[in-house]
């Protein structure tokens, strides 16, 4: 095994800082370019008296880390606005503000203040590539590749702080040639976000559980209460042609699966004749979304509704758009920044009328409740939860996604 290897990646990162990016592929850089809290085994939280206690491995110690400079990140984030920051803040602040609210214990310990235990934030603080060591001039202290990218350029290379190995990671948004760029070595690991299973003859696939959601938005109460009810059947039919993504009917549990009718509302659809000229497709092009629209587009062919389909040729084209027309439904995608359901409701609250409603079921763990209420709040539907998909060379073994999205040698 060789120790440079490239990467085939979907779209170029949108790098706006370590603090700062939310963008799926420029975390996964981030990721494999920084260590953070919770790489090493001996980084452990625990709930005490009104206090997380986290200790950090050894292994900090000997790359010049002590607890001091956990202390100095967290104290940041709280100052600037960001994605990042949003759930240390809510903490914060059901800490009432305290002056206390992180301490230093011990070279390998500190402590955060919080009344209660917080359900996801062990998970936020252990998973997320964000909380790493920094010292007082807001220097990252734990670096393993220097990111170097070009304007223009369809591919960009992290260089090993210490050695000489290189990872090149070589942009590819068209699924039919990930393949051929896999045979012929350009790439060592294809992206597990936009491939097709037919393609990849003689290769064995790799699958890893996703942190994916796609789901569609409308403003149209009409559209909404109609997509609902044809849910099950873009499940169904999607998964008899693809069979790639997994069905899921909420944002909050985990496979929670749609019930199984398969036939027409007779009076939505008649609804939708009457309310709408033609409906609105929108969405990005990328494998799995293109499968999910030839999905939607079966189904109203065979009930006569019209529709016009509007391709874009990446997510942040498809972001731009400002003013959704009423007719318009959009494919759209996102994703758990750490692995608990807070993750996802911490990015649906400014979308939800009375927030404080939905974070009181949340510390109450009333998840069935959240999920009611998220429902009905929002005019978002989602229906796929994602299944990571990827193939790599022998040169590649030793890396693997993980159901974060993150891709890491092992």
């Amino acid at each position: 095994m060789r120790d440079n290897i490239s990467i085939e990646i979907d779209s170029f990162p949108f790098f706006r800082g370590l603090f700062y990016s939310s963008e799926y592929n420029a975390r996964l850089v981030y990721k494999i370019a920084y260590r953070s809290l919770g790489d090493f085994k001996g980084d452990k939280i625990e709930y005490k008296k009104g206090h997380y206690i986290i200790t950090i491995d050894s292994k900090w110690n000997q790359l010049g880390v002590n607890s001091y400079n956990f202390i100095d990140t967290l104290t940041y984030l709280l100052t600037i606005k960001s994605p990042s920051s949003v759930f240390l803040k809510l903490v914060y602040k059901i800490s009432n503000n305290s002056d206390k609210f992180i301490e230093y214990l011990s070279f390998n310990k500190f402590i955060i203040e919080s009344p209660i235990d917080i359900l996801g934030f062990r998970e936020y603080l252990l998973n997320s590539y964000f909380i790493v060591p920094i010292n007082g001039n807001k220097e990252i202290l734990s670096k393993k590749y220097n990111i170097v990218h070009f304007k223009g350029r369809k591919k960009f290379f992290l260089c090993c702080v210490h050695g000489k190995s290189q990872i090149t990671f070589i942009v590819n948004s068209d699924a039919k040639n990930s393949y051929h760029l896999l045979k012929k070595k350009i790439i060592d690991i294809t992206t597990s976000t936009n491939t097709s299973q037919n393609i990849f003859t003689n290769y064995v696939p790799n699958y890893e559980e996703s942190n994916l959601i796609y789901y569609l938005d409308t403003t149209s109460k009409e559209l909404k209460d109609f997509f609902i009810s044809i849910r099950p059947m873009i499940q169904y039919k999607y998964q008899k042609n693809f069979n790639i993504l997994v069905p899921t009917s909420s944002f909050i549990i985990t496979n929670n699966m749609t019930k199984k009718n398969l036939k027409f509302n007779d009076d939505l659809v008649q609804k939708i004749k009457e309310s709408f000229k033609y409906i609105i497709i929108s969405y990005s092009k990328y494998q799995h979304n293109i499968e999910i629209v030839e999905t939607i587009k079966v189904i109203c062919n065979s009930i006569g509704i019209r529709y016009q389909l509007n391709e874009y040729s990446d997510l942040k084209e498809l972001e731009k758009i400002k003013n959704q027309k009423s007719n318009e439904i959009i494919l759209k995608v996102t994703y758990k920044d750490f692995p608990h359901y807070s993750s996802m409701l911490l990015q649906l609250l400014n979308k939800i009328s009375d927030s404080n409603k939905a974070i009181k079921y949340w510390l109450n763990n009333d998840i069935l409740e959240l999920e009611d209420y998220i429902n009905n709040s929002i005019n978002y539907i989602p229906i796929f939860q994602g299944e990571q998909l990827y193939y790599k060379n022998n040169s590649a073994k030793y890396w693997r996604y993980n159901k974060n999205g993150y891709l890491q040698k092992s």
